[in-house]
């Protein structure tokens, strides 16, 4: 059976988080970026709690409300039943941009552990409004990945748990990534993300687009 569900008159969405980002330049860490990251990281915990991943999580593809406050995950084309290590998936899909190392390599892949890294991105995106790795060239994303990820001159510090958090999302290592539960619990907190940070490297970096 096929089941279409949509959204009509107050609930509809108006706009995406990338529509947004790139209206605001960039979203503050809170109350903005925390508010609808956890809303998403609600939604990515329904899913994984079902042993159901999204492998596609990005910006286009979170629905916003006219006014901002509600998010909507959509386009479920590349989900699919996964439990999980070590129930490893080895279909290349989503975007490259929002692509763990391990999918770009084109190695056996936990999906979990992939829609955590797409995560991160989002995050990054979210608050910094510029992508945390140069797609251009595919092939050398890995070795960038393996470095860390870096900060674009000129952007105010972020706080340290919001830096922290990201930096956790997009571990190089499947293994060392946090699984979803465990986001949910560190962005829970009223205060998480707004601590002051310390200086962070810097580097170049391409638009959200």
């Amino acid at each position: 059976k096929c089941f279409l569900i949509t959204t009509t008159r107050v609930g509809a969405a108006s706009t995406d988080l990338l529509q947004l980002v790139q209206r605001l330049g960039r979203l503050s860490c809170v109350p903005e970026a925390r508010n609808i990251f956890g809303q998403i990281v609600g939604a990515v915990r329904y899913l994984h709690d079902r042993n159901l991943v999204h492998r596609d999580l990005k910006c286009e593809n979170v629905l916003l409300t006219s006014d901002g406050h509600q998010a909507k995950l959509t386009d479920f084309g590349f989900g699919k039943e996964a439990r999980g290590y070590p129930d490893l998936c080895t279909t290349y899909c989503g975007s490259a941009a929002y692509a763990s190392p391990e999918v770009l390599l084109g190695i056996p892949y936990d999906a979990k552990k992939y829609d955590i890294w797409s995560l991160g991105v989002v995050l990054y995106v979210m608050v910094t409004g510029c992508m945390p790795f140069d797609d251009t060239h595919i092939h050398s994303m890995p070795c960038r990945q393996k470095k860390g990820v870096l900060y674009p001159e000129g952007l105010p510090p972020l706080p340290e748990p919001c830096r922290a958090l990201i930096a956790q999302l997009l571990q190089f290592s499947p293994a060392s990534r946090p699984g979803v539960g465990q986001v949910a619990k560190n962005i829970l907190p009223a205060n998480h993300m707004c601590s002051t940070a310390p200086e962070q490297g810097v580097g170049n970096f391409t638009p959200a687009s």
